[in-house]
């Protein structure tokens, strides 16, 4: 928000524009690697520098200091110039909080748009793209996307994967938020392969928000880096594997990091490249070169079976994103800490891929109407749209907690439901729900956030409320549903998740291909293509009597090791 540092961006974007925008030899702009948020520089950076807030408060309230009281609760001010922020408002009052993030979210908006608006100019009918890092979601990322041609991702598995704590700034935009998303077992278990869900979490977002539906990896890793204490390097086969992960999630490019390592300054220790500094190939060459052999037999043997393919397809889900949970969840001193929302995306997410189920991310508001299952972490600014959306559909709809959460009005009518309250747990602290299914009930503990729930029995037409869970301490609807609406009215641990969506899944007979935490399946174009992050060999999952014909691989899949196939109808 600086004017400096736009003004001094201004003047890069246009003198390099200007120079190369007409090369023959230039084919697109890649500009930067992902905006990231340092909490607390950042807000006490903007505290002391109100100059350029007030006026966008003004432009965010319509100039209306009656919103503005009302919104943030408060009778102190009469008109804008009263307005002053400190530190003990920022940290006392979660609505000035997020609206500080609001602010920061609009200023990235437009930067960016000055940069894309100053190189268009000069550099007519060439791409423009940005490199995403993995879980944007502390800005409106989807908004940002739409500035460009397409999304890109910067993907270093195991910087993703690692202690991210241990990082230098030269690390930390590319791990950002991915402190606590992991347990420390699987750190250890995937720290010289990257976890499957963490990679492809980014890959499947940047190609939801493409408007071609495809995306680029303009930056993808080929061995250790020089950010932090601790970088292994990736175990043989690993730069396969990840190049055809991304195939499979739509990627049209994989541009690899680097081609070879300078010798010079902080990538001395930095990743080797495809090649050595002395030309000789490295491992990753090696990887790169299998996956091209790899990829023209696939091609080759898929245009002879393209007319006899069998129409079965797995399910697509929606994940409903809303960063706006970001600002909340982290402003308000009940649930920073308990209801992290990268975690809970991340979580759902994770949980979805186990039974190889198809994700695209949609922003809150969006149709909902091409999915075969719907997924919303948590929207706890339910909007008219939200509503809307979700009750003309008959697809199953799963909603996580603090949903409406304070207000309840939209909640209530989906659902016939109120959120009463919320309670958080200390550490070492537990509270556990008895689930039921058709096959009987199953024990789980629960994750550090519990509501009360309570039935809307005072509505006009109120909805038919089932429990499906139920808390062991005092019995109280953990998770209900009503007709195609579900909602868990807890923080979920992953074994609750899946043991609900195995009871989503046989409710609505849903196709999926259930795997171990360390194979997951991506179907693209008619191709089922099957990654083991494991260490051993593994069978890939298949439907029962089904046709599969093998194209690359085979039934059984070595560790770090690829197989696709097509189904035969």
């Amino acid at each position: 928000s600086n004017s400096m540092f736009k003004d001094a961006t201004f003047r890069i974007c246009s003198q390099l524009s200007a120079r190369y925008g007409q090369h023959p030899a230039l084919a697109g702009w890649l500009l930067g690697h992902g905006y990231t948020f340092v909490e607390e520089q950042v807000i006490q950076s903007l505290v002391l520098h109100q100059t350029e807030i007030l006026p966008w408060l003004r432009r965010r309230y319509n100039n209306d200091i009656s919103a503005l009281k009302h919104a943030w609760g408060t009778h102190v001010f009469e008109n804008f110039n009263e307005v002053e922020i400190s530190l003990d408002n920022v940290r006392c009052n979660p609505v000035i909080y997020s609206d500080l993030r609001r602010y920061l979210s609009d200023q990235i908006l437009a930067y960016n748009a000055l940069q894309v608006s100053t190189i268009a100019q000069n550099s007519p009918g060439r791409w423009i793209t940005h490199a995403f890092t993995p879980l944007p979601f502390d800005y409106r990322a989807t908004t940002l996307s739409s500035q460009f041609n397409f999304a890109s991702l910067v993907n270093y598995p195991l910087a993703q994967t690692g202690n991210t704590q241990s990082w230098t700034s030269c690390g930390t935009s590319l791990t950002a938020g991915l402190q606590d998303v992991l347990t420390e077992e699987e750190k250890i278990q995937f720290c010289r392969m990257g976890h499957p869900d963490l990679n492809s979490l980014g890959m499947d977002f940047c190609r939801s928000v493409s408007a071609s539906n495809r995306f680029w990896i303009a930056d993808q890793q080929c061995g250790p880096v020089s950010w932090g204490r601790h970088s292994p390097s990736p175990k043989d086969g690993s730069l396969r594997l990840w190049t055809w992960q991304a195939w499979a999630h739509g990627a049209e490019v994989v541009s690899f990091g680097c081609w070879r390592r300078t010798v010079k300054r902080l990538n001395f220790q930095h990743t080797d490249g495809l090649v050595h500094p002395d030309n000789r190939d490295a491992n990753g060459a090696k990887d790169i070169r299998t996956v091209q052999e790899e990829m023209a037999k696939l091609q080759t043997k898929f245009l002879a079976f393209r007319g006899a393919l069998s129409p079965r397809s797995l399910t697509r889900a929606a994940i409903v994103v809303d960063c706006s949970a970001t600002w909340t969840f982290d402003g308000a001193s009940e649930t920073k800490g308990s209801l992290d929302y990268k975690k809970m995306v991340f979580l759902f997410y994770s949980v979805l891929r186990s039974f190889s189920i198809h994700v695209d991310f949609v922003e809150s508001g969006s149709s909902l109407s091409d999915f075969d299952l719907v997924v919303a972490p948590s929207l706890p600014h339910l909007s008219g749209k939200d509503f809307e959306q979700m009750s003309t559909i008959d697809t199953p709809i799963i909603i996580g907690p603090s949903t409406d959460l304070g207000n309840c009005t939209l909640l209530s009518k989906l659902l016939s439901l109120r959120i009463r309250s919320g309670e958080t747990f200390e550490n070492g602290w537990s509270e556990a729900l008895t689930l039921w299914s058709a096959l009987g009930s199953s024990v789980h503990e629960v994750g550090p956030w519990k509501e009360s729930l309570e039935v809307c029995h005072d509505q006009a037409m109120p909805k038919n409320i089932n429990i499906d869970a139920a808390f062991a301490s005092d019995g109280n609807p953990a998770i209900v549903h009503a007709s195609n609406v579900h909602y868990l009215g807890c923080y979920p641990t992953k074994s609750i998740l899946r043991a609900y969506l195995r009871v989503i899944v046989d409710r609505y007979k849903l196709c999926v291909l259930p795997v171990p935490d360390t194979i997951r399946i991506t179907q693209l174009d008619g191709i089922f293509v099957a990654q083991n992050y494991g260490g051993e060999s593994g069978q890939v999952p298949l439907w029962p009597g089904g046709s599969a014909h093998f194209l690359v691989g085979g039934a059984r899949i070595e560790a770090r090791g690829v197989s696709a196939w097509v189904e035969l109808a």
